[in-house]
């Protein structure tokens, strides 16, 4: 019943203010809670129905080249 909202940096290089870069759980009351610190920019995210693990994407700073740095899968358990 929750939804889960990435919220990244408004820049891409740099160190972003503690307000992003961070993956937020709200729940149906309105409740929040931050569940992931230091995500650039995650576009999409899953929960696998087996295990209940947040599963998402991010993506690495852009125009840095085309190889580095990698973009990731994550996941909190």
């Amino acid at each position: 019943g929750a939804m889960y909202l990435p919220f990244g940096p408004p820049f891409n290089i740099g160190i972003p203010p503690t307000s992003v870069s961070q993956i937020r759980r709200v729940h149906p009351n309105g409740l929040a809670e931050i569940i992931a610190l230091g995500v650039r920019n995650s576009v999409g995210g899953d929960i696998d129905p087996r295990t209940g693990h947040y599963w998402f994407t991010e993506n690495a700073r852009d125009w840095i080249s085309d190889d580095m740095p990698s973009d990731k899968l994550n996941h909190v358990a």
